[in-house]
């Protein structure tokens, strides 16, 4: 039943599951889908968790490798990563976080699109692979384009406040 992920790796596997599930029960709150800079976050994280599930998956061989690589690296690197950097350059340039000057949703719905058409497609369509994995590119492609258009320019202007820094 089990190929290459030894048992112990399912186990760990499943105990993260349980863990993360339940960290991300007491983390939701009402209003984070109102604010893209906290949705993309908790967005990101659970596709952490599902990660794992995938990995779990992945060792009953009921999903393809690099599924689970693709769910971590997606949504624990890139889809954090950007909300970070936004978030961040925004704090950093003076600008409101609570209430940011610019509207991330078209950028984080393209970043979050590309995680879910890279980490789904593959399971659901196989035989479109190449089809998926060139979509997949497209929207992270324009997803960052976006964040390079809106956020960059902020980061070489002084700070709005007026504050050092």
């Amino acid at each position: 039943m089990f190929y290459d992920a030894p048992i112990i790796t399912t186990i760990s596997a499943a105990l993260l599951v349980m863990i993360h599930c339940i960290r991300l029960y007491f983390w939701h709150q009402k209003g984070i889908w109102q604010r893209p800079l906290l949705w993309v976050l908790f967005s990101s994280y659970i596709l952490i968790v599902s990660g794992f599930v995938f990995k779990i998956l992945e060792a009953m061989q009921l999903t393809p490798m690099p599924v689970s690589t693709h769910a971590f690296a997606l949504g624990g690197i890139s889809l954090m990563t950007m909300g970070m950097m936004v978030r961040v350059s925004l704090g950093h340039t003076g600008r409101n976080v609570r209430q940011p000057p610019i509207n991330p949703i078209w950028m984080f719905g393209l970043a979050l699109t590309c995680a879910l058409v890279r980490v789904v497609g593959p399971v659901a369509l196989p035989s479109f692979y190449i089809q998926v994995i060139t979509l997949s590119q497209i929207l992270w492609i324009l997803a960052f384009a976006i964040f390079v258009i809106q956020i960059v320019p902020m980061l070489f202007r002084p700070r709005v406040d007026g504050l050092e820094g």
